[in-house]
């Protein structure tokens, strides 16, 4: 596992921007099947494989891959993606979960006076669930979903927002992510990034500055965190 644990905690870190499905919340298995719930309508089969690909793309981009045999509007993108994760939000209350040492994670972050946020590629809906289901809406200075940007991941929009909002500037920040679209994004960003090995394994996750399997491990990796000016 690759290491830069010197270059965390020598340099300054204002702002850790968390994404959210496989990094806050282990959704990723809940969005596999609403997908292929709602394929299912179209006779379209959807495997393992093709999820793995698409997982962390914001949804206008995934419509594209997944119905490559039709001239979708901007309505037809909006209807899909709306039917769909309202079956993710169904299927998904009161049963989600995180990871190991999030929470505390969250408190670690407290303590060093580090600030907070989200950037999800996920719709603001789904955003608004999973934090509201985990009880951790207000500990986020910033919270950016793939609807308050005009390009989602793997362009860097996402993150930049999410720190532009934060007043922290990009070679501040640390983005935590599980998906090969957010890792490049981060890195498009200028931002350092660790990469949780929750959806893919460590050797598909590239340009990372860092790897961990959870929050628990990684609070080993990046203590005593140093904090600077923005």
């Amino acid at each position: 596992m690759k290491t830069t644990q010197k270059i965390l905690l020598r340099e300054n870190v204002s702002l850790i921007i968390f994404d959210m499905d496989g990094v806050i919340a282990d959704t990723a298995e809940a969005h596999k099947l609403a997908w292929r719930e709602y394929l299912s309508r179209f006779n379209k089969p959807f495997t393992d494989d093709q999820f793995k690909m698409i997982f962390g793309t914001g949804n206008s981009e995934l419509c594209q891959i997944l119905f490559p045999d039709r001239d979708l509007s901007d309505e037809d993108i909006e209807r899909i993606e709306n039917e769909k994760e309202a079956l993710f939000r169904k299927n998904s209350t009161g049963l989600l979960v995180t990871y190991a040492g999030f929470f505390e994670f969250l408190d670690l972050c407290d303590k060093y006076d580090v600030r907070m946020a989200v950037g999800s590629s996920a719709c603001r809906a789904n955003v608004d669930f999973v934090l509201q289901e985990l009880g951790i809406s207000n500990r986020f200075v910033s919270v950016v979903s793939a609807d308050d940007v005009e390009k989602a991941k793997p362009a860097p929009d996402i993150f930049l927002k999410a720190a532009e909002i934060a007043g922290v500037s990009p070679i501040a920040s640390l983005v935590i992510e599980d998906s090969t679209m957010g890792i490049e994004a981060a890195g498009t960003a200028g931002m350092r990034v660790v990469g949780l090995t929750t959806t893919h394994q460590a050797h598909e996750l590239d340009n990372t500055d860092l790897l961990s399997k959870d929050f628990k491990e990684l609070r080993k990796l990046i203590v005593p965190l140093s904090v600077g000016a923005a």
